[in-house]
């Protein structure tokens, strides 16, 4: 009985999910020479360097090559 008890008091418990994290990285766009700063998911940060050329949606300020939103743009220091 405790064992149930136990069991359906551990399975109410209520978990909230976990928030993706972004860091934010300063990138110069390419078109109109302007500076902006683009949000990368946080497990994704050492695959986008200083000096890399990425698409930066120009909506929701991540990398992005699918959406017609975006600008080409150089991830400076």
């Amino acid at each position: 009985m405790v064992v149930m008890t136990f069991i359906a008091l551990f399975c109410s418990c209520n978990y909230p999910e976990r928030q993706p994290t972004f860091v934010t990285k300063r990138v110069t766009v390419l078109e109109n020479n302007t500076t902006s700063f683009v949000r990368i998911p946080s497990g994704l940060d050492s695959i986008y360097r200083v000096n890399d050329t990425v698409w930066l949606n120009t909506i929701t300020h991540q990398i992005d090559d699918c959406d017609s939103f975006t600008m080409m743009s150089v991830i400076k220091p």
